[in-house]
This record gives C-alpha cells, sequence and structure tokens, in this order.
C-alpha cells in the first residue's frame, strides 16, 4: 500500500557553538540512514500536527544535515521548543523526479 507520507522526529533546532538557530529544525524521517537516501527528500513538504489545539503547521525540508539521514526543515512559524520529540509527517509530494 502506497502512503502520502512517511513518518519523522523533530529532533533539534540547528545551532552553532554559541547559538540556537531556532528558524531551522532538525527532522529524522523514519528509516532513513544516509544522506545518499536523505537526498530524495529536499524540497518536500512537511507537515506538523500541534497536539492540543490540532492546529498544522507545514514546512519544507530545505537541505540534507550531516551524514545519518537527518535533514533541515524551516516552517512557516517556528516551531516551539517544547515540540522537540514529537511527530511529523514528511509528505511525498510533489514529486521533482
Amino acid at each position: 500500500m502506497n502512503s502520502l507520507f512517511v513518518k519523522g522526529n523533530f529532533v533539534a533546532f540547528k545551532q552553532g557553538m554559541r547559538e540556537h538557530h531556532h528558524s531551522t529544525s532538525l527532522i529524522k524521517i523514519n528509516n532513513v540512514e544516509s544522506a545518499q537516501e536523505a537526498k530524495y527528500y529536499v524540497n518536500k513538504r512537511v507537515a506538523m500536527v500541534i497536539p492540543k489545539s490540532q492546529k498544522v503547521v507545514y514546512g519544507t525540508i530545505t537541505r540534507i544535515h550531516g551524514n545519518n539521514g537527518i535533514v533541515q526543515a524551516k516552517f512557516t512559524s517556528n516551531l516551539c521548543p517544547q515540540f522537540i520529540g514529537s511527530q511529523v509527517r514528511v509528505m511525498l509530494y510533489p514529486q521533482s523526479e
């Protein structure tokens, strides 16, 4: 059965040596273990359902982050640090191939 999305987790914000960049979120996509596999998801949409209010915040995967299959995403509004560890949905559309 084909699905329209794959699950992932919001693991952290991008950070430098002295500061956090709250506008860029790091997403770990399930069953993606390498940078080559993560390249497929660049420019795909990400949706996060906020648990208590049932609102949806959308974002876009901008680039890969490291060699372990983690990607960077920018959301329309910055995510709250309380949501670190929460589940996100990575949409498998639009198809660029």
